[in-house]
């Protein structure tokens, strides 16, 4: 932007990023959702003719977010391309004409909104690793098959998983199973183990059939890993990247969270928050609810 354009559009920036009190703050000090609000701001009031938008409602405040999509449809209706790459389905098939699913880098579909969301929500999950007999164990049972109930779930609800283990050896007499969660980014959430909750499995069956579900912790939108494992004294098999499974975006509040909740930490709590009054008995502080 010239100069005239920059003092012309400057306090229109200013009033839509919403940094009044920090015009004389070196942009470097700027929490990384200040910075982004800024950056969208400038963008927003730039003269171009296509608008690129990568995860822009990652940060900010519900107001802040809704200032964005109206901006958005505001510049799409002057005739502008805008370009808006997001895991948030409701804010594509409410904003969007058009959109392109991309897998593994490639196209999946091109089309209307709707039926493109459509398509994420159902697609199969990524099929497990194959039974390369060389992968990691002592080889007495298998695990054939591992896969979740369905390919999205909410950051609340429960995941259920489906594993198939057939025993190689009929000399082997028990075992239990182990999944490792983490993200596609491949930092550890959990590592739950069947022998902690229920007995072992009977391993003279030739297949077992078992199913494993958990609630908490609430997950995050995005993509999921899980690493499947038959133990008894060491490992019998390990399967890395067993089964993937994606969160969708309809988080479990009845407002946004903070922008840091969602991306800076790794997991969703859930928690509650009480107005109390404090009552002195015996020099010490009770509390009870109001």
């Amino acid at each position: 932007m010239k100069r005239r354009e920059i003092d012309g559009q400057f306090d229109s920036i200013v009033d839509f990023a919403g940094v009044e009190r920090f015009l004389d703050t070196p942009v470097k000090r700027y929490s990384s959702g200040m910075y982004v609000r800024l950056a969208f701001a400038v963008a927003a009031h730039l003269e171009t003719e296509i608008l690129l938008l990568d995860e822009v409602l990652a940060v900010g405040d519900a107001e802040f977010q809704e200032r964005c999509l109206n901006k958005m449809m505001e510049l799409a209706r002057s005739g502008r391309a805008v370009v808006f790459v997001s895991h948030q389905l409701r804010s594509i098939t409410s904003t969007c004409d058009s959109a392109l699913l991309l897998g593994d880098g490639r196209i999946v579909r091109l089309g209307a909104a709707d039926a493109v969301v459509e398509e994420y929500l159902t697609r199969p999950p990524t099929p497990p690793a194959a039974a390369d007999p060389r992968r990691g164990g002592t080889g007495e049972a298998r695990i054939t098959r591992c896969a979740p109930v369905q390919p999205v779930f909410g950051p609340s609800e429960p995941k259920q998983f489906i594993v198939q283990v057939d025993t190689v050896d009929p000399d082997i007499q028990r075992y239990f199973v182990s999944f490792h969660l983490r993200t596609a980014e491949g930092s550890n959430i959990a590592h739950v183990d069947s022998s902690t909750v229920t007995d072992w499995f009977d391993a003279s069956h030739q297949t077992n059939v078992i199913g494993m579900s958990f609630t908490t912790p609430w997950l995050l939108p995005g993509r999921y890993e899980i690493d499947a494992f038959v133990c008894n004294a060491g490992v019998i098999d390990a399967l890395p990247m067993a089964c993937t499974f994606d969160v969708h975006d309809d988080l479990p509040y009845p407002h946004p969270p903070d922008a840091a909740a969602i991306t800076r930490d790794t997991v969703l709590p859930d928690y509650a928050f009480t107005l109390l009054e404090t009552a002195r008995f015996d020099d010490k502080t009770c509390w009870s609810t109001r």
